[in-house]
């Protein structure tokens, strides 16, 4: 049969190949199909991304195995999202493609069309609680019940509910289960009403609606407590009002579950999350009714500015500085500068949200690239907190804590106020060493230190999760005494029990999160009794705990000498942001940045003058440094279990960069030098002008070749 009496396709298949792959079809297939496919000798599933009536080839083709869709479920802005995706960040485009997709939709797998819902019953809102005494898990489901009225299976994880009690509850009528297909709408209580908007709320609400059905990039500009989320609020209803969608993306799922609440008690039943928590088969019914129009709100994290919305009318971008937004694995993507261009093929305005603006978007709105929008005053009667740095040098201090700020402490509590206490190292002792000899338990696979956590007692590698049961002898030399320095929010938490065991200490880190819902955590503090909160930075992200009236940071030095350009960044963004958890209700906060060189000028600066100063500073350091906002630089990495194979590959890639404009730097081992096994060694190259970075890397991947499989090349574009 010849080619001309076929369609050809392009199909995005995912292998790591840049181009996509020709097929015959006997009948069209639209772009943003997917398609069943034999590859060599496996059978892969593929997206089309073009159909073409004649054939350009004249060699033999494979025909397309199976259409799997009845219509297409990626429209062409999504097929155009995919394409500057693998073009702009360098990999190969049926790696891109299958993002798309939730996980089971990756596989042939039929999406269901219904979904299982759990009401309460009239019986259940009036059944004696007494009946239920001596089953509490019971009586806990059905107060839930009684709150929410309505619920899902994942919306019920977050009591960590038991499918036996929800069948004992069904069973006794005080619950009823239904099936309703995913274009009906799940019925939510919209319980809390808008607010109304300051002055420089509402000139940030009207330059948003201003732009809406139009692109344009908003950076909204507001200090902690200045009422960012309510100000885009009042947008999202009025895009909706346009039976139009919103994307709303958050950094970590931590902070997806005080926000949907926030939005389904405004929007009720439009609102979904996308994230990788959910189980696959609630990601593809999401998925499904986002798809489909009849999801109007999306909330999600980075992963889920890919899902298709073909009514896409705002998309807001929250805690926009936060480098969770960046993948640090192919592709590497950053979901905010992926977010900038969806917009600009939806036509429509994108906000950018955060209280310390990453340099890049300062820079950009500066350039009156981007409008700024700032909000410089917290709403209500909240005031500002007042920053001090406590001198550590000569001082007591205890499990991280100097004496006096430990007085600070007992203070606060004894005026019935609650305190947070920031420490970014979890587990109980970073250093664990051998005092003779020097020595400590390495990981196996990785270049890295374990860390001691006491709750598991095993010593563990936060790298690859690699672990090892206790041991107190040295491996090395005959001493069987190892050594603990340092404190990790565990040991924290152990010596403030002992120091204030009248008070609740709650501590809030991964290892708990991961195992509590964070939500039903941060739930303690809000009932306003007086408490310490102990936590890594998932706590200084985006919570309002109103009751907090003093922040500690334990180690303020801790960014002051490091080698990443951005350390001081980030260093001002975290305390910024950690200080923004105090004085946020009525009550006045104070922030106690504690370290051993008060007088360094990257802190004074911290305490004496605003964000946007130390913004302004560091712009003009990068601009004299040419480093980024101003020039752009690409990283090439190599992985291999051979450290001399990762060295020899940058060594020919580096003598194919021939352009003077192109400064490159390398080859060289990365930060981390081995992980999970793999040796690891990169190159960065940079120059002021992007499109001429991009293009001589073009030409690089285009004549280089790796030979055999020993090697293993990644792409940072923008790394972070």
């Amino acid at each position: 049969m010849k080619d001309s009496e076929y369609n050809v396709v392009e199909v995005a298949v995912p292998v790591p190949v840049r181009s996509s792959f020709s097929y015959l079809s006997k009948n069209q297939i639209l772009p943003g199909t997917r398609v069943k496919v034999s590859f060599g000798s496996r059978t892969l599933i593929g997206v089309v991304i073009s159909s073409s009536t004649k054939s350009n080839f004249q060699k033999d083709l494979k025909s397309i195995d199976s259409v799997l869709d009845d219509k297409e479920l990626l429209n062409k802005k999504d097929i155009e999202l995919i394409s500057w995706l693998s073009n702009y960040y360098k990999t190969p485009i049926g790696e891109v493609a299958k993002l798309f997709f939730p996980p089971s939709m990756r596989k042939e797998i039929e999406i269901p069309d219904e979904q299982e819902i759990f009401e309460l019953t009239q019986k259940g809102e009036f059944y004696s609680e007494d009946l239920l005494k001596k089953s509490p898990k019971q009586l806990e489901m059905l107060s839930y019940f009684r709150k929410e009225k309505t619920a899902t299976r994942h919306g019920l994880k977050s009591i960590s509910y038991d499918s036996r009690i929800l069948r004992e509850l069904i069973k006794k009528e005080l619950i009823s289960k239904k099936k309703i297909k995913y274009k009906e709408e799940i019925q939510y209580e919209t319980t809390e009403n808008f607010l109304e908007l300051n002055s420089e709320q509402k000139a940030a609400y009207e330059s948003f609606k201003e732009s809406l059905g139009s692109f344009k990039v908003h950076l909204l500009f507001g200090i902690t407590g200045s009422g960012k989320t309510e100000t885009y609020m009042h947008v999202v209803r009025d895009v909706l009002e346009n039976h139009k969608q919103v994307a709303v993306l958050v950094p970590e799922i931590g902070l997806t579950g005080s926000l949907e609440k926030s939005l389904k008690s405004r929007f009720g039943n439009k609102v979904v999350t996308m994230h990788s928590s959910l189980s696959n088969k609630d990601r593809q019914r999401s998925w499904k009714s986002i798809q489909s129009s009849s999801a109007k709100i999306i909330l999600g994290t980075r992963s889920s500015i890919f899902t298709s919305t073909p009514d896409l009318g705002l998309i807001i971008v929250d805690e926009e500085h936060d480098s969770s937004y960046k993948q640090n694995e192919m592709p590497c993507y950053s979901a905010r500068d992926t977010a900038i261009y969806k917009a600009k093929l939806h036509d429509c305005p994108v906000v950018l949200a955060s209280a310390t603006p990453s340099l890049e978007s300062f820079n950009n709105a500066k350039l009156k690239k981007y409008a700024l929008n700032k909000l410089e005053e917290r709403v209500s009667e909240a005031s500002k907190p007042k920053l001090e740095l406590m001198d550590l040098r000569g001082k007591e201090i205890i499990s991280g804590l100097a004496t006096n700020t430990i007085a600070e402490i007992k203070k606060e509590l004894t005026n019935g106020n609650q305190v947070m206490i920031f420490q970014n190292r979890r587990g109980y002792s970073p250093v664990v060493v051998c005092e003779s000899c020097g020595w400590s338990p390495n990981c196996l696979n990785c270049d890295v230190r374990m860390v001691y956590h006491k709750q598991t007692n095993k010593y563990s590698c936060h790298h690859c999760g690699y672990a090892e049961n206790y041991f107190q002898e040295c491996k090395v030399c005959p001493n069987n005494e190892l050594s603990f320095y340092g404190a990790g929010t565990e040991k924290l938490e152990e010596s403030l029990r002992t120091i204030f065991p009248d008070f609740p200490i709650l501590r809030i880190d991964s290892d708990i999160s991961y195992k509590k819902d964070l939500n039903t955590l941060l739930a303690q503090p809000l009932k306003g009794e007086p408490m310490i909160l102990v936590g890594t930075q998932i706590l200084a992200k985006g919570h309002h705990l109103p009751d907090i009236t003093l922040v500690v940071i334990l180690d303020g030095d801790f960014s002051l000498y490091s080698i990443d350009f951005r350390a001081t960044e980030r260093m001002n963004q975290l305390i910024t942001q950690v200080s923004g958890r105090s004085g946020r209700g009525n009550k006045s906060g104070k922030v106690l940045i504690q370290t051993f060189v008060p007088e360094h000028p990257s802190l004074e600066k911290v305490v004496d003058s605003s964000y946007e100063t130390l913004a302004e500073n560091l712009l003009q350091d990068r601009n004299q440094n040419k480093l980024p906002p101003f020039y752009h630089s690409i990283n090439l990495i190599t992985e291999s279990t051979s450290y001399i194979s990762c060295k020899e590959e940058l060594i020919k890639i580096r003598s194919m960069f021939v352009n003077p404009h192109i400064d490159v730097i390398g080859p060289q081992p990365c930060i981390i030098e081995k992980r999970k096994n793999i040796f690891r060694w990169q190159i960065s190259a940079k120059s002021k002008n992007r499109t001429l970075l991009h293009n001589s890397l073009n030409r690089v991947l285009e004549n280089h070749k790796i030979i055999g499989n020993k090697v293993r090349l990644s792409i940072d574009v923008d790394p972070l």
